[in-house]
């Protein structure tokens, strides 16, 4: 908007922004579509058009220039709004954008204020008409200032901006380049002495180290044998001794087990022969042996 202010065009006055949000002066108007009558159709229709064409001639389209995105006050001067989806005339759909904003403006004021507008019937007697009605977008010019470059719009093509680039750029002198090609072919014959040198260097002290970590290896393994070997001698004699006291503790243990074998019969020996005793005398006190013969007893005695 700022931009578009210092270059003449009848926007908002920017105050400030944040983040999404813009501070505008206030517009002392009405949007188009509001209105249902004008004083003077055919001078704000002109206005409105040739804002259009002003735009493009400074790089910019609008892309959405209808009757929302324009303020009318009561003396009937123009204010347009809403930027953000303006584009360059270098963009690909430039044309396209161009003549739709035309043909909304038309459309809009066809339908609401009835004005006719004459068909392209005829180029060549009408060419000047037409252009006044209906601007085409080829016949545009850029001849007041480049917008869409300061404003980075899109659609602006990176060739331009590196065409741009080159004539800005500075050339290097043929003389330097020479005086650095002379330094690199000076220093590429010591560079490669230098080079042979270390690769030897390097070869000597590989060597020195191959031969060096054989030795290491070789009495590494020498010191393993012996260690094993020992380490097996010694496991011999463990084991043999070993065996030994197992085999001595297992004799002691076989001679506890059959002593108690032999307690535990001659226990059960004993016990067999007291408990039939027993039985016997209980048998003879008690039973009817005993009976029987207390009976004969007293029967001899009566006789």
């Amino acid at each position: 908007m700022k931009a578009l202010q210092e270059h003449g065009f009848p926007v908002p006055n920017a105050v400030d922004c944040n983040r999404h949000c813009v501070i505008m002066s206030l517009v002392q108007g009405y949007p188009l579509v509001q209105v249902k009558q004008l004083q003077n159709t055919d001078t704000v229709f002109e206005k409105i058009i040739g804002i259009i064409v002003r735009l493009a001639e400074h790089g910019l389209i609008h892309c959405d220039f209808n009757e929302f995105n324009i303020m009318i006050d009561d003396d009937e001067k123009i204010t347009i709004i809403d930027f953000p989806q303006m584009v360059s005339v270098s963009h690909r759909n430039a044309e396209m954008y161009f003549d739709r904003d035309v043909e909304c403006i038309i459309k809009f004021f066809s339908k609401r204020f009835i004005l006719s507008f004459e068909a392209d019937g005829d180029d060549s007697d009408s060419d000047a008409e037409s252009d006044t009605v209906k601007p085409r977008f080829s016949s545009i010019k850029k001849a007041s200032g480049v917008l869409d470059k300061e404003l980075s719009a899109s659609g602006f093509s990176r060739k331009e901006q590196d065409d741009i680039e080159k004539f800005t750029l500075e050339k290097i002198p043929d003389s330097d380049d020479e005086e650095i090609e002379e330094d690199e072919g000076d220093g590429s014959t010591s560079d490669i002495q230098n080079f042979d040198s270390l690769c030897s260097l390097t070869k000597d002290d590989e060597e020195q180290k191959a031969g060096v970590s054989i030795d290491q290896v070789e009495e590494e393994e020498d010191e393993q044998h012996s260690e094993e070997k020992h380490h097996d001698t010694s496991d011999l004699v463990e084991d043999n001794e070993s065996s030994e006291e197992e085999e001595e503790e297992d004799g002691e243990h076989g001679e506890r087990l059959a002593r108690q074998r032999r307690r535990a019969i001659q226990a059960a020996r004993a016990g067999r022969k007291g408990t039939h005793g027993s039985r016997n005398a209980y048998k003879d006190k008690g039973g009817k042996s005993s009976h029987n013969s207390k009976i004969q007893k007293q029967m001899t005695s009566n006789w």
